[in-house]
């Protein structure tokens, strides 16, 4: 009989999944994120921002809220209940969504996801929690873009 444990396997298929969409998304998004701003017409560049932006989040809020992504979540998840039940009345939902609007301007969706996904482990409306927030930082970043575009004078 042989004494040779079965190894659990370091690398899943969620892993690769992951990996090969980070690899094409970062490739993609330089790409497109300066066409967009560059774009003269500021619907086209705000409504391609915000799709590029949602299918993003959403594409990284489910693969890391698989349980083979991040196995150490779940037990994340049930620490996090007891100090979720004693800050609830002085920590208002709104600092969460806050929280979630500044991380996708400053670190965009893949630190949204993970920000979302941190801060609102069981609830029913991630997703929507997601678009909101890459509503709101969609139209600082445009408007941001486009702005210091135009301070520098750069012909659309």
């Amino acid at each position: 009989m042989s004494t040779h444990k079965n190894k659990k396997s370091l690398l899943k298929l969620v892993h690769l999944q992951a990996l090969v969409f980070i690899v094409i998304y970062f490739f993609i998004s330089n790409l497109i994120v300066v066409k967009f701003i560059t774009n003269p017409n500021i619907y086209f560049s705000f409504l391609c921002s915000l799709v590029f932006g949602t299918v993003s989040v959403f594409a990284f809020l489910y693969l890391f809220s698989h349980q083979d992504f991040f196995p150490f979540f779940k037990h994340l998840r049930g620490s996090q209940d007891k100090k979720e039940k004693k800050y609830l009345k002085s920590y208002i939902k709104y600092g969460k969504f806050i929280a979630c609007v500044i991380v996708g301007i400053l670190g965009g969706p893949i630190f949204m996801a993970l920000t979302v996904g941190f801060l609102f482990p069981r609830s029913k409306n991630k997703y929507l929690i997601a678009f909101v927030s890459t509503f709101v930082s969609t139209v600082i970043v445009i408007s941001f873009g486009k702005s210091i575009l135009g301070l520098i004078r750069f012909e659309f």
